[in-house]
């Protein structure tokens, strides 16, 4: 089934907000992790993890994209991991995400594409 137009456009653009903050999220994560950074440093990176877990679980609620709600579990998963010290789990996780919410913008981004708004 096609996606109307607005429908179209509201996930794409949520989507792409939440990918923004997922990429920024994985360039800022072996920082985070140095030594120098201190437990201030990772408890402030976690935060801001959560508050990209919240835009992802917003992100499903306006739209209803399945996608986004999966994102959402998986930035819960990297916030445990990171807790627990375990960064490289934490990345793997954090790709997951970002695939999971490139997946949701496939089909609007193509729909958005056919009408030349991309």
């Amino acid at each position: 089934m096609a996606l109307d137009l607005k429908e179209a456009f509201t996930t794409f653009l949520y989507g792409e907000r939440v990918k923004g903050a997922l990429l920024l999220a994985t360039a800022l994560l072996e920082q985070a992790q140095q030594p120098e950074m201190g437990e201030g440093g990772r408890r402030l990176y976690r935060l801001f993890l959560e508050r990209v877990r919240q835009e992802a679980q917003f992100a499903y609620e306006v739209t209803g994209h399945p996608k986004f709600r999966e994102a959402s579990a998986r930035l819960k998963e990297v916030i445990w991991e990171l807790h627990l010290g375990r960064a490289e789990e934490a990345a793997c996780r954090l790709g997951e995400a970002i695939s999971l919410v490139t997946t949701a913008l496939a089909q609007p981004g193509a729909r958005l594409q056919e009408e030349g708004l991309l």
